[in-house]
């Protein structure tokens, strides 16, 4: 993966010759909540009551895939194809315009928040991360286990975003790769060797995004 891919991309838009810009990416989910994108919708569709997560859920749906033998394409659980290239493809101005005027305005969003997961005593004080697991040959993993009653008590029936909180020291962030695995099988990958960072600092109290889970129903599952 090159350095400029990233789970983060949900569509992008395409520019002649062989521009690539990234459509409903960071700008949406950033200033989404502030009411920027409020602008959009009055233009398109007639639908000024659509929100900022119904625009990301139609960039998805009305998404077209692009260079289709790109072996980064992979299909998730949701049966969408994703790519850390194109998210879920090129943005169709028809077909999302089209989609919009009788789209039904999504549930409002809910948030499930699971403890911290501490490995060999790891804590962080201040600033600074005592204790913890080294990091062996083959990488470290920890797993969370979500029931159903779980799923039921936060009323969360699929998911949009996903966000990790890591606390990972090593001498040289760019060897550190962190990953992300679904039930089903699914793997997000979150941080990929990077050779030209260099910082000695690690991932200490990053937080990593993906979208690349977008639409699994949760409620599927009796147990994750």
């Amino acid at each position: 993966m090159l350095e400029r891919e990233s789970a983060r991309i949900l569509t992008v838009a395409h520019q002649p010759p062989h521009l690539w810009l990234l459509g409903c990416l960071r700008w949406l989910w950033m200033s989404g909540e502030h009411g920027q994108i409020r602008k959009i919708p009055h233009s398109i569709g007639n639908r000024p009551d659509l929100t900022w997560r119904d625009i990301q859920h139609l960039c998805v749906y009305s998404a077209v895939q692009v260079n289709p033998d790109d072996r980064d394409w992979e299909l998730t659980a949701s049966g969408r194809p994703f790519s850390y290239k194109y998210g879920f493809g090129k943005l169709d101005a028809y077909a999302y315009v089209t989609m919009a005027r009788t789209w039904e305005l999504v549930k409002p969003q809910v948030w499930m928040e699971l403890p911290t997961i501490e490995l060999a005593g790891g804590t962080m004080v201040g600033k600074e991360m005592r204790g913890g697991e080294p990091i062996v040959p083959g990488g470290v993993s920890s797993s969370r286990i979500i029931t159903q009653d779980m799923l039921e008590e936060w009323n969360f029936e699929s998911l949009e975003h996903i966000t990790v909180n890591v606390w990972i020291k090593h001498t040289r962030r760019g060897d550190v790769e962190v990953e992300l695995v679904s039930p089903a099988g699914v793997r997000s990958v979150l941080a990929t060797p990077r050779r030209l960072d260099s910082a000695e600092t690690g991932f200490v109290g990053w937080t990593f995004m993906t979208l690349k889970h977008w639409s699994v129903i949760l409620l599927y599952y009796k147990s994750a």
